[in-house]
């Protein structure tokens, strides 16, 4: 067992040595470490490494598509993001990324000036793709063919008596995506939580682990980083009492960059909450469509969808899902 660890620890040291040289930086590496992350217990394939002469990077194995793409054909030196600084395609869709450092300590448990910060570096991500074509970058996951393929799932379940849950759900996931269908699209990061938005050294937020990169309706990060629940207590990873002002820094950060014209302070209101929407019921029809055992989980998630639901007019015909 030990052998197999060193072996793989050396292997990893190379990877990076060859990337580093790449950027020409110093390729000696003095050390290696895993990122862990102890509130889950997961140990990830992303590691901290440290060059002789003091340099700190990130090596990450990832997707070729999107995560590469989205760094090297996407995303600018400007956006609140780590930089790319080397690649190594390693075959069958896996690559090695080589990644500016930009600390470790996330925001899931920061105050709410950390909060407002990450706010204001996600409006102008997204504002600076505002209004982008669905095909302007085929490499990205397309929510319509996501919706299209819960849809073809619904209609295969259906015939199946005696699952008010899926019937409703399907219900609101009409409603829901007709309302988000008709917001602009961006770039968004599609699995955006406090985990994923890291501090540097300067209190400067930013935004890592784009491998759910898709272009999409900027409810959905919103409505995911602002109503993901956390434990099946329906606790979000937000503080409530944060929510309005956080989204109060995110709109007047977009008026700045876009105008005042990009919509009303109530309509992204509704807009953001149908994003909500679309995060619980992603996760109550994954336990449908999956048969996973409906958990504390699922019945969280669920029975948030319903009060959410319910807080829009338009929804109050499905807002009981028994």
């Amino acid at each position: 067992m030990g052998n197999r660890s060193s072996t793989h620890d050396t292997d990893l040291r190379r990877i990076a040595s060859r990337l580093m040289s790449q950027s020409a930086l110093d390729p000696q590496v003095k050390g290696l470490v895993a990122f862990t992350d102890d509130e889950y217990h997961k140990t990830y394939s992303v590691y901290s490494v440290t060059a002789k002469s003091g340099g700190k990077y990130v090596l990450k194995q990832a997707r070729e598509e999107p995560e590469l793409h989205t760094y090297r054909d996407i995303l600018q030196l400007s956006d609140p993001t780590p930089a790319l600084l080397a690649y190594e395609n390693v075959g069958q869709g896996v690559c090695w990324l080589l990644l500016e450092y930009v600390g470790q300590s996330d925001i899931r448990d920061a105050d709410l000036s950390s909060h407002v910060a990450a706010a204001k570096a996600l409006a102008e991500l997204h504002a600076h793709r505002w209004g982008i074509d669905a095909f302007s970058y085929p490499f990205l996951r397309n929510p319509h063919e996501h919706i299209r393929s819960l849809r073809r799932f619904a209609a295969t379940y259906n015939s199946k008596p005696g699952d008010p849950d899926l019937q409703r759900t399907i219900s609101l996931q009409a409603e829901i995506t007709k309302r988000l269908s008709v917001t602009p699209l961006t770039v968004v990061h599609g699995d955006l939580l406090s985990m994923n938005i890291l501090q540097d050294d300067h209190g400067v937020a930013r935004i890592i682990d784009w491998g759910s990169t898709m272009i999409a309706s900027y409810a959905l990060d919103l409505g995911r980083w602002l109503g993901d629940l956390r434990n099946d207590t329906a606790v979000g990873w937000v503080t409530e009492s944060w929510v309005e002002p956080v989204l109060r820094a995110y709109y007047e950060r977009q008026c700045q960059l876009l105008g005042h014209t990009w919509t009303t302070w109530h309509r992204m209101l509704d807009d953001v909450t149908c994003g909500r929407c679309f995060n619980y019921l992603g996760i109550v029809l994954s336990h449908l469509k999956h048969d996973w055992s409906r958990d504390g989980w699922y019945q969280a998630n669920l029975a948030t969808l319903r009060a959410t639901t319910a807080t829009l007019p338009h929804f109050r015909d499905y807002s009981r899902l028994e």
